[in-house]
């Protein structure tokens, strides 16, 4: 990945890695790599389904990513904290050991 110019992010979870690929200083790519059999795979392929067949939903998910873009003071962590309620709500809960 690094060879690619990707560069390596914190551990999500046990796991679940991610790494980032930014172009003029803006985030360009980002890929999620878990083990296999990871409970995050279908988590987020389900989300992934919804979103592409749901305009409705799409356009809400898409409307908040902006506007907490807009806010965020704090990082990505703070990004991501915000946005997880709302694909809690559409997918579910994690499982409580995750």
């Amino acid at each position: 990945m690094t060879s690619l110019g990707y560069v390596r992010g914190k551990n999500l979870s046990d796991g679940h890695i991610f790494y980032r690929r930014d172009v003029g200083g803006v985030r360009t790519h980002k890929v999620h790599v878990c083990r296999p059999g990871h409970w995050q795979v279908s988590r987020i392929l389900r989300f992934r389904d919804m979103l592409q067949e749901d305009y409705e939903l799409r356009h809400k998910y898409q409307s908040l990513k902006l506007e907490l873009e807009a806010r965020n003071e704090f990082g990505i962590k703070e990004y991501l904290a915000d946005k997880a309620s709302f694909i809690d709500g559409v997918v579910g809960l994690p499982p409580e050991d995750a």
